[in-house]
């Protein structure tokens, strides 16, 4: 389920999934923006105590999660409330580790529109409640081919993934 800020529920822990910060052309990832801003948004608004920030510590020379943590923090989120999981260089990662190293029951998503069925069908696999809040920005043009594209293709992994492993997590 998807829901804008008011309609979340109040949960411990949202779960914002990495992003690199500069697209592979150089330029500013408007994914990292939209994920960034909104999870300040809504550790601000009171939904959650505290932000676990999942993703890659070398995304391609970039460390995403100390860079989300980064911008967040200049959002006036206080240090206390932001967790850093460097062990999510996949969605299926980060999801199981939320589950499996943080105890998470129950969360917030905060991801991309495009990404977010994916990441909900995996939390439901690993166990997970979550709900999931995206930045009102889409990409456009090149990028919206390219974002489908790949998307696609980690939908088919993630299936298999879910089939392939007889328990969530092995």
């Amino acid at each position: 389920m998807v829901v804008q800020i008011a309609d979340l529920p109040r949960r411990d822990v949202a779960l914002v999934l990495g992003t690199e910060p500069v697209r592979p052309d150089g330029s500013v990832n408007l994914h990292f923006l939209g994920r960034t801003d909104l999870a300040a948004k809504i550790y601000l608004a009171g939904k959650v105590q505290y932000l676990l920030i999942s993703g890659n510590a070398n995304n391609r020379g970039f460390n995403e999660v100390l860079e989300m943590r980064k911008r967040i923090s200049q959002e006036h989120v206080p240090d206390q409330a932001l967790q850093v999981d460097f062990g999510g260089f996949r969605t299926w990662e980060s999801v199981r580790r939320a589950g499996e190293v943080y105890h998470l029951q129950k969360l917030i998503l905060v991801t991309d529109s495009f990404h977010a069925p994916r990441a909900l069908f995996l939390c439901r696999h690993f166990g997970i409640d979550a709900v999931a809040i995206c930045p009102a920005r889409d990409p456009i043009g090149w990028w919206l081919v390219r974002y489908q594209t790949k998307e696609y293709f980690a939908r088919l992994i993630a299936v298999f993934d879910t089939i392939a492993r007889h328990e969530p997590g092995t």
